[in-house]
């Protein structure tokens, strides 16, 4: 495990079934932490939930083979032009 900050982070040479944290999987990816958290609430990632309790959510762990297979799915499909060439003038 890499640290910066005394934070552990993403390492490339972690086995499959390493869980990561938000905010690694968000660094790994180049997205925003907030939109793992979005991803995992609408069941787009598949996510465990370390501790927690009725006022505070706990913390969101996600497998590195997740995160794989969510860029290989996912992000190839974001932004691109909205408009087709019969929209344009």
């Amino acid at each position: 495990m890499v640290a910066f900050n005394n934070l552990p982070c993403y390492d490339a040479n972690m086995d499959s079934d390493a869980q990561l944290t938000v905010i690694e999987v968000a660094a790994s990816l180049g997205i925003q932490p907030g939109a793992i958290r979005d991803a995992v609430a609408r069941g787009v990632i598949q996510a465990d939930r370390l501790g927690g309790t009725a006022k505070k959510a706990g913390m969101l762990l996600i497998r590195r083979s997740e995160m794989e297979r969510y860029r290989r799915e996912r992000l190839g499909k974001r932004g691109g032009n909205r408009y087709t060439k019969k929209d344009t003038v």
